[in-house]
């Protein structure tokens, strides 16, 4: 099981504890919101696992690297970074179903250029890493992982 706490900006796997940055506009499930969904989640797509470092991702594919060095030109384009944990609502009408489905928007845990970011709430909905993160998290979990995003653990 993962733990998400978005007050404390952490999630928590067995014995490791990341920092992390949630929505900047807080908790919630709606459609078009930007917020982050709470409650019970599954892990059903872990991409990019084989990429290096600092992969792009743009609708779920690799486009390239985007390094440390090229992070000054961003603007505030929500760059997702190095890996994806796709995530799926378990929980109907609360993060399943009609208007408040995870999946179908687009939910992930992922790398990030934003990094210095990183323990504040800034995404627009998904859960951000950092790059070296994520990929640790990604070699210790599998589909079908449950996690679970609360607003305090």
């Amino acid at each position: 099981m993962i733990l998400i706490d978005i007050d404390q900006q952490v999630l928590i796997h067995h014995q490791h504890t990341f920092k992390i940055s949630s929505a900047k506009l807080g908790p919630g499930s709606e459609k078009n919101s930007f917020k982050t969904p709470l409650g019970l989640h599954a892990v059903c797509d872990i991409i990019g696992i084989h990429e290096p470092i600092y992969t792009q991702f743009v609708a779920r594919k690799p486009i390239g690297l985007y390094p440390p060095s090229q992070w000054s030109n961003a603007s505030s384009i929500d760059m997702i970074l190095s890996r994806i944990i796709r995530l799926k609502g378990l929980e109907p009408g609360i993060n399943q179903g009609p208007g408040v489905d995870s999946y179908e928007r687009l939910i992930y845990i992922h790398g990030t250029h934003q990094e210095t970011l990183i323990g504040t709430p800034q995404s627009k909905g998904c859960i951000r890493m950092l790059n070296h993160d994520i990929i640790k998290l990604c070699q210790q979990i599998h589909i079908g992982d449950q996690i679970n995003i609360k607003e305090r653990l």
